[in-house]
């Protein structure tokens, strides 16, 4: 790629003379065996130069989060990125939805719902110039439908670019949709109705406000290609900045300025760590320690270019596991220790919910999990002598959680326990408390991190837009993962493996 080329050139620039002392040219004689060694070991003697230095200084890939290798810019800081345009690449593979709405005022307008939230109203004749309905193939393909739920699978992030949408996306990088229909990318505009107030997580969407030139200074992203349009860089905030740590790295983030509306578009900032400059992570500004606050060090092995720079790092957590015999702490899996891993270190644990019996789960059999329900108790039609045999089996239990409890019936206990079967799991009240058959690994907790990630993690995940379904539970705070309804509980058993049990 030009990029490689360019690195290399730039890696070997201050050598481009002694580069022509060794090329074939007509007015130079071959080089002989002496001199092309010579050059050689005068090249081993020089300073080195790094590509990643050259790719650190020019990267400006999107990153949501923080990596060992890089955070997300915030909102606030100097060179921070601001959007228009209405349809992102992150946006994949989201649903979007076409609607006309009644406004308070008797009016109706069209509008853009991504993820179930409004993004911007719309004229349908710039989205579909040549008709809502299939008009030719050399246009634009399929009929879009109003109030019909579509799944995001190609943007073209400018004005009037391309967007594919569908019922499923699929091809490579879900580039194609089954189907197929496509529209062009509006600019964010809302001039009838208001700007929402929370995200698709529930989360606050907050916004920075820009007066004038005396609050910030916002600069054209140059050159101005039809790419660049509607983006602009922030050069300098001369107010305090007002966004909280989560608004300034959350995708929902808008800023407000000269009477238009931009979305924040998280960029890269990758870690100094060069020899001469070692990462002191503490000096990191706070928004890239606030989403989550923890990060990997950065620790390349030691090598005969940085064993004269190493140090030790501090204020990051090391990228290696802590051997077993070194841990001798205990404490208790709950919301609050689960939250902590995320936040503290960066990995993706939850509690497992809304598992659904593979079957009529039958509780007379040796090994069973009960949950305990909340609401008033409507128990199942049991006999008397199965009824009494399960009650006995839940008081009597080793296992005293009181969310969740684990009950082996003995064998006389089994043999008295019939006609327990009920669809949905049966429900029985043990003193004044309710139970109900659940499935054997509900509120199990488990890490997911492997699965979060990119290739050979959860189906869903696109690399290419750095969206991943399973990171989205702690994204919005939450430690537990709820097991969609439209899963077959087949996909469990078959991903189980992939998921270390805690």
């Amino acid at each position: 790629t030009h990029s490689a080329i360019d690195s290399l050139s730039a890696a070997f620039e201050d050598s481009a003379p002694q580069l022509a002392d060794v090329v074939d040219a007509p007015e130079v004689p071959p080089p002989t065996p002496p001199a092309l060694l010579e050059w050689v070991l005068d090249q081993m003697s020089m300073e080195p130069t790094l590509h990643r230095a050259y790719v650190r200084r020019r990267a400006n890939s999107r990153l949501e989060t923080v990596s060992d290798v890089g955070r997300p810019r915030g909102a606030c800081e100097a060179g921070a990125r601001w959007t228009r345009v209405a349809i992102r690449g992150d946006d994949k593979p989201k649903n979007i939805t076409f609607s006309n709405v009644s406004t308070a005022g008797g009016q109706s307008v069209s509008a853009v719902y991504i993820g179930g939230v409004l993004r911007t109203e719309v004229d349908l004749a710039q989205l579909r110039p040549y008709g809502m309905d299939h008009a030719c193939d050399w246009c634009q393909k399929g009929s879009l439908e109003l109030d019909k739920t579509y799944v995001v699978c190609l943007v073209e992030e400018h004005e009037n670019g391309l967007v594919r949408i569908g019922s499923r996306c699929n091809g490579h990088l879900g580039s194609d949709a089954d189907d197929l229909v496509e529209v062009y990318n509006p600019m964010i505009r809302l001039s009838l109705l208001d700007y929402p107030t929370t995200d698709e997580y529930g989360l606050p969407i907050e916004a920075l406000t820009v007066r004038g030139d005396n609050e910030a200074t916002l600069l054209p992203l140059i050159p101005r290609t039809i790419w660049n349009t509607g983006v602009v860089l922030l050069a300098e905030l001369k107010i305090p900045c007002p966004l909280t740590l989560g608004g300034q790295t959350r995708l929902s983030t808008t800023l407000r300025y000269d009477g238009l509306l931009y979305r924040f578009d998280p960029r890269i900032v990758l870690h100094e760590n060069t020899m001469a400059a070692p990462l002191n992570s503490s000096s990191l500004p706070s928004s890239a320690r606030g989403q989550p606050p923890a990060m990997r060090c950065p620790s390349p092995e030691k090598n005969i270019f940085n064993q004269h720079s190493c140090i030790v790092s501090h204020g990051c957590r090391p990228d290696k596991a802590i051997p077993k015999k070194d841990l001798s702490a205990s404490f208790q899996l709950n919301i609050s220790t689960i939250r902590a891993m995320y936040v503290e270190g960066d990995v993706y644990v939850y509690a497992i919910d809304g598992l659904p019996l593979a079957g009529n789960e039958d509780p007379c059999t040796k090994e069973v999990r009960w949950r305990s329900l909340p609401d008033s108790c409507i128990e199942s039609a049991l006999d008397d002598t199965t009824r009494q045999v399960l009650v006995e089996a839940i008081n009597g239990s080793k296992d005293t959680n009181a969310i969740v409890r684990d009950v082996t019936l003995s064998r006389d206990q089994r043999q008295r326990c019939s006609d327990a079967k009920i669809e949905g799991g049966a429900i029985i009240e043990v003193l004044g408390e309710c139970w109900q058959v659940t499935h054997a690994d509900q509120l199990n907790v488990y890490d997911f991190t492997l699965w979060a990630m990119g290739r050979g993690g959860h189906p869903g995940n696109f690399e290419g837009t750095g969206y991943y379904p399973i990171k989205s539970f702690a994204h919005r705070g939450s430690s537990i993962l709820r097991f969609p309804s439209h899963h077959n509980v087949l996909q469990w058993r078959l991903a189980h493996e992939v998921k270390p049990f805690l």
